[in-house]
């Protein structure tokens, strides 16, 4: 007789503990408002969920903690034990409240996590997880939400010298042209904006300057900057003269790319060091 008391007794305790959370999540609803792509870089990203907590309740809550698991292309890529928040959001009764939930992506960690993404243009992703109040003093229980996603598989445009044009080449002065060539090899559009480089021939320093430039570069393709020089040998040195009779020369080009994706502008530092024929 005790043992079937102590059954019923666990039965309803159950029953209770399942009204309760059907009450709890008929009393806050949580939803997203917005997901965001930010920080990013050829290293990674930020994936920011921004989530509206409403009480429609007649009741007073707070929230306190939260877990989640992320999972990239069906397989788990991180999971978050519950944490508790330093200080409790007041969650009052009528009131809304707007949180901001980060997650962290590292390229190099997640082509070790997770297989068949290296070659990706972008990754489908889900959050899903619960948040823990409080109502009063007493643990009001957990709220479950579960929101999907993708994000990007960004690659760093590379800059390259692709030729050094002589238009016209006399004892006194020299007028070129130097073409960078801009290859973007993610699986979407690039658009430029600006590229500032200082630029030497030889290790002679001829001209710093910045290519304005709104052009687009399709995804897996490339892009031809110009850069005209017209200098005189007696500014930047003789030496410069004997260096461009010569079938090739090395140049160095230091600078910045600016690009813009749908999700940020970035700027993006390139050093080159390469031999470049000189066409004439």
């Amino acid at each position: 007789m005790r043992r079937r008391w102590y059954i019923w007794i666990a039965m309803l305790a159950a029953v209770a503990s399942s009204v309760s959370a059907l009450a709890r999540e008929n009393d806050i609803k949580i939803s997203l408002e917005e997901k965001r792509v930010e920080s990013l870089s050829p290293e990674g990203l930020d994936l920011v969920f921004y989530i509206r907590l409403d009480n429609v309740s007649s009741r007073d809550y707070s929230l306190i903690g939260y877990t989640y698991r992320f999972v990239i292309q069906e397989q788990e890529y991180f999971r978050l034990p519950e944490r508790s928040l330093e200080r409790a959001l007041p969650l009052n009764r009528g009131s809304r409240e707007m949180i901001r939930l980060p997650v962290r992506i590292t390229y190099d960690h997640l082509y070790r996590s997770i297989a068949g993404v290296r070659d990706a243009a972008s990754v489908n992703c889900y959050i899903m997880g619960e948040m823990v109040f409080t109502r009063g003093r007493r643990r009001g229980g957990s709220v479950p939400f579960a929101f999907s996603a993708n994000f990007p598989i960004f690659r760093a445009p590379t800059v390259a010298v692709h030729s050094i044009k002589a238009r016209a080449l006399t004892i006194g002065g020299a007028d070129l042209e130097v073409e960078l060539k801009v290859v973007n090899p993610n699986g979407f559009s690039l658009d430029m904006d600006d590229l500032e480089y200082d630029l030497k021939l030889g290790g002679h320093p001829l001209q710093q300057g910045r290519i304005r430039s709104s052009d687009p570069v399709p995804a897996s393709s490339e892009h031809i900057l110009s850069i005209p020089l017209l200098f005189n040998f007696y500014d930047v040195g003789k030496d410069v003269h004997a260096l461009l009779q010569q079938e090739s020369v090395s140049c160095q080009v230091t600078g910045t790319l600016f690009v813009r994706t749908e999700w940020e502008r970035l700027s993006l530092p390139f050093e080159l060091n390469q031999r470049v024929p000189v066409e004439r």
